[in-house]
């Protein structure tokens, strides 16, 4: 199996740490994983569809309508977020090798702990804050171009 990049890595580590005092540690990894990664899918989406607007307007009309209605139905989007943490769950959790990870991270001295919790809740919250900021500038600036 694939090593996952060192930054990977530590935000598991840092994740696992945080929640080791709750009884579900991994299930709360993998969720916080999962949605990270559905916001940051969410994000490559407006991303695309802004481009596909701005370069091909009449084609985006009819996939953004086939994927807006995909979209609507709550069971297909729930359905959409299980199999995500699913998959996450068989590619990322192995007792093992996380255990090699608290291993690897546990010398770090206070600054680099504060440092790197920065790093991890700065990237937690910054892919989700991203969504938001980009799905403003990006159609705004389409709905200026429209007019």
């Amino acid at each position: 199996m694939i090593k996952l990049p060192r930054f990977y890595r530590y935000i598991i580590y840092k994740l696992y740490i945080w929640s080791r005092k709750d009884d579900t540690p991994v299930v709360n990894v993998i969720g916080t994983l999962t949605l990270v990664h559905w916001v940051q899918l969410l994000t490559l989406n407006v991303i695309l569809t802004f481009f596909g607007r701005l370069f091909f307007p009449k084609a985006t009309n009819v996939i953004d309508n086939s994927i807006r209605d995909h979209l609507d139905d709550k069971r297909i989007l729930g359905l959409y977020i299980v199999l995500l943490m699913v998959l996450h769950y068989f590619l990322l959790y192995n007792k093992k090798r996380w255990e090699e990870y608290i291993e690897e991270f546990k010398e770090e001295n206070p600054t680099e702990k504060r440092k790197g919790s920065i790093l991890v809740i700065a990237y937690l919250v910054g892919s989700i804050v991203l969504y938001f900021v980009i799905t403003i500038v990006l159609f705004d600036f389409l709905r200026f171009m429209i007019e």
